[in-house]
Order: structure tokens, then C-alpha cells, then sequence
């Protein structure tokens, strides 16, 4: 009850796996957290987050960066697009969430063992249709697309136009509409940082918009939503 509102905060220290490490993966780590909460964040908490963390990169010797982002709903509208029902969703996006240049025949695979009525051909064509990958003014929505996936797009417009407003430099963000995260939670904005040459280490910062995350944790109806990176 004494929190003012938007509450933004960091935080560094330990942080512990809650499952089995798998190679490549420590069971702790020192991790940096950066978050607003508030009961209706605007877009203006995804970029002011999202700046954040990329500043925070440049103290440490990483000057150059890129950020790949995504909406959920955007990833949720080619899924939906694809003929996949909603109670299958989650499952196409955990899969749709470990695609690599090398491994797409696993993910296809894992999308049809997973998901009624799905086949290699149409497993391929979702794959194929959320491969773009660059600069948003370069992205074409396909014909028909969902409503949600559109407002989605322009919402990550805006964000990157505030981004820009921040001082980071053009081209830093990048869309990519197979990034989900793989994690149920997510509402709105994903993201994930690579350092350019190094990408097969992996993400270096990644997080999103949280939106039932607060509540889902509560006994309480607070109606707190957030975004936070990591």
C-alpha cells in the first residue's frame, strides 16, 4: 500500500533454475532484472524498459547490440491463421519457441505430434510464414490477418519510434515474428538480445509484458500488469 504507481525498479543478485539444467545452463546465476509495474502501463513502459536494458549493456564492453521483438499477438494470429485451436496455442508457441536455423524439421515434427489435425505441410507453411526477420517498415501483414495481430504491430511501431526518441541507434530493434518466449505468462511485447557474431551463445537479455503474471501470483484481484527484462 505505500508503493507509488508506475513502480519501476532493478534489481542484481543470484537467481536459481527451478527445473534440471540442461548443457550450457547453470542451476544459478547473477542476473539483472529491470521492471515497471503499474495498473495500466502504456507503451511508454515497454520502451523506457526496453532502453533500459540496452543501455545497461554498454558499461560492460557491449556497444553493439541486437534486439529482436515480437507481440504475442502477432504470434497468436499466424498460429490462429494456420487452423490451430486456441486450447493448442501454448503448445505451438513452446515449440515454435526453439526454432534455429539447424533444428526446423524437430520443430516440425514436435508441432504435429502435439497438435490435432496438424501435418508436415502445414507445420512447414506456419514455419515459413513467420520467418521474416529485419526491419518493420520492410514487413507486409498477410491478407486476412487477425485484428489482434495488427494492433499488435502497430503497438510495436510505436515502440520502436519511441525507442529511437530515446537516443538508440536506428536498427537495433528488429521484428521477428517466430520469437514467443515459450512462456505462458506473456501478453504483449517479447524480446531477445544477441551480440552480433555471437549468437550461438545465446540471448544475453530477453523479457516481456506480464500482464495476469501479478495476479496469477496473488490472492488478491490487484490488477497490476507489468514489463521487465532481464
Amino acid at each position: 500500500n505505500e508503493l507509488t504507481f508506475p513502480y519501476l525498479r532493478y534489481d542484481i543478485g543470484w537467481a536459481f533454475r527451478g527445473e534440471h539444467a540442461k548443457k550450457g545452463r547453470y542451476r544459478a546465476f547473477i542476473q539483472c532484472d529491470v521492471d515497471i509495474v503499474d495498473r495500466k502501463p502504456s507503451i511508454k513502459a515497454d520502451a523506457q524498459a526496453l532502453v533500459t536494458t540496452i543501455e545497461a549493456l554498454l558499461p560492460i564492453g557491449i556497444p553493439d547490440c541486437h534486439v529482436f521483438v515480437n507481440h504475442i499477438s502477432i504470434a497468436k494470429s499466424f498460429i490462429k491463421q494456420a487452423g490451430i485451436q486456441e486450447e493448442f496455442f501454448d503448445a505451438a508457441l513452446r515449440a515454435i519457441d526453439k526454432l534455429k536455423p539447424e533444428n526446423e524439421k524437430e520443430v516440425v515434427e514436435e508441432l504435429v505430434r502435439n497438435i490435432p489435425e496438424m501435418t508436415t505441410e502445414k507445420a512447414e507453411a506456419l514455419l515459413k510464414a513467420m520467418s521474416y526477420e529485419g526491419p518493420f517498415a520492410d514487413f507486409r501483414i498477410p491478407e486476412g490477418f487477425p485484428e489482434d495481430g495488427c494492433e499488435g504491430l502497430r503497438s510495436l511501431r510505436q515502440t520502436e519510434e519511441m525507442v529511437r526518441m530515446m537516443g538508440v541507434a536506428p536498427g537495433t530493434l528488429r521484428f521477428k515474428p517466430s520469437l514467443t518466449r515459450g512462456l505462458d505468462y506473456y501478453t504483449g511485447i517479447v524480446c531477445e538480445t544477441f551480440i552480433p557474431g555471437k549468437e550461438k551463445y545465446g540471448s544475453i537479455a530477453s523479457g516481456g509484458r506480464y500482464d495476469k503474471l501479478i495476479d496469477g501470483l496473488s490472492d488478491q484481484n490487484t490488477g497490476l500488469c507489468g514489463v521487465g527484462f532481464s
